[in-house]
């Protein structure tokens, strides 16, 4: 005989599923802008699963609750204390989570000689690839890149959908030649556990900042990793504080002619570039160059260098092939609102037909405008009031204005050379 489930249950079910469903379908129509959008919208999978099944709603208010209720250091005792069902409905949250990340996947094209398909039974194995790019035969253990000296000055400083970052440095005092260090979970084996120094200081960050993503000990120790290294960069322009026009302008351009060096070496576009994905720092070099249509031109830098990182939906080509993301298969990408740069990702769509594969540098000009609009309306400026300023201001809001009639970076450098434009 099977009890059937009391009034109280099916109301408490159903207020449940309804809540998970609201929120479902908030995320929707509004995602966070900036490098938050992934995480909304995976945030957003998750809930639309939920809630079109009880239990999984149930499993994933039980999860938030319990998160709220004790500290994210002891978090690993999670799978004692929750109860089966529950936790077997969160492995599935977990899984339609990940499944979030592959929807968009990463998709190679390779070329012959004259440019067309080749047999893909020819390619090199991806894995062996990536050893034979980092100079390995084999995965090294987390303590080759984490040395002991190397831990000694060692914190979270981020995280991201895809990894954990740390910040690493010589010099305690100092930021000067400091490193970055991301460390992103991938498929295959490997012989040995996340770093326990790397534990402690996730912890540390958690309990100063929170952190949205699991504590890396869930990861089994066969877990494989790729670890990034990058110099350190200081802010990215969401939380950069100007002294004055001059200097985003300055910035902005260095970001133009590095799309339009790229744009000429590899058919490069972004994809992605919002302000978030550009890091700013000081500098004491005096000018950059960049080669583009056999000519060298030169930038001041007034002190400051641009970084673009992030290349997830990039598009570029090689001699051998082609790689991009193919975000047709993320059409959810294309439905967000809330910031112009969910508009963006819509018209890279129409200008490219949503292929995803055709080189359209007009793609770099839209995001661009979009740098010239936030540049405009969202950065923040020291000495808004000065008269150098206002001058550097109103050529940024000339720039905006001429944007959208170019076809490319590379289009839009050549003729500021040629024509002179601000």
């Amino acid at each position: 005989m099977i009890e059937e489930p009391s009034s109280s249950t099916l109301i408490e079910q159903e207020s449940l599923h309804n809540t998970v469903q609201n929120k479902a379908d908030s995320f929707t129509t509004l995602v966070k802008p900036g490098k938050n959008w992934r995480r909304s919208l995976r945030s957003m999978a998750v809930l639309q699963a939920s809630s079109a099944d009880p239990d999984l709603a149930r499993a994933w208010e039980h999860l938030k609750q319990f998160q709220a209720n004790y500290k994210r250091k002891t978090i690993g005792l999670r799978v004692s204390v929750i109860p089966p069902d529950i936790s077997k409905k969160i492995q599935e949250m977990r899984y339609i989570r990940e499944e979030l990340h592959n929807q968009s996947g990463l998709q190679v094209t390779f070329l012959n000689n004259h440019g067309t398909d080749q047999d893909l039974s020819l390619v090199v194995d991806p894995r062996e690839r990536v050893l034979h790019m980092c100079s390995q035969v084999e995965p090294l253990p987390l303590t080759e890149c984490f040395t002991e000296s190397r831990l000694a000055c060692c914190k979270k400083i981020g995280e991201g959908v895809y990894g954990e970052v740390f910040m690493t440095r010589p010099n305690p005092t100092s930021l000067e030649d400091a490193t970055v260090l991301k460390i992103m979970p991938i498929e295959g084996d490997f012989d040995g556990k996340y770093h326990q120094d790397l534990l402690q200081l996730w912890d540390q960050c958690h309990e100063e900042k929170g952190s949205e993503n699991d504590r890396p000990d869930v990861f089994p120790d066969e877990q494989l990793y790729i670890v990034l290294e990058f110099g350190h960069c200081e802010n990215d322009l969401e939380s950069y504080i100007f002294n004055t026009a001059r200097d985003a302008k300055t910035v902005f351009l260095q970001i133009a002619y590095s799309l339009a060096v790229a744009e000429q070496q590899c058919e490069f576009e972004h994809r992605d570039l919002h302000w978030g994905n550009i890091l700013v720092a000081s500098t004491r070099q005096s000018k950059f160059s960049f080669k583009v249509d056999s000519e060298t031109y030169t930038l001041k830098t007034h002190g400051l260098k641009a970084t673009v990182i992030d290349f997830t939906l990039s598009r570029l080509k090689t001699k051998h092939c082609v790689v991009y993301n193919n975000l047709a298969l993320d059409p959810s990408l294309f439905t967000a609102e809330g910031d112009y740069q969910f508009e963006i990702y819509r018209q890279m769509k129409k200008a490219n037909e949503n292929e995803w594969e055709t080189f359209t540098p007009y793609t770099n000009v839209l995001w661009l405008h979009y740098l010239l609009d936030k540049m405009l309306t969202e950065c923040y400026y020291k000495n808004s009031k000065s008269k150098i300023h206002t001058k550097h201001r109103a050529e940024l809001a000339q720039l905006k204005e001429m944007m959208l009639g170019y076809e490319s970076a590379t289009h839009f450098v050549l003729s500021r050379e040629l024509e002179y434009i601000p």
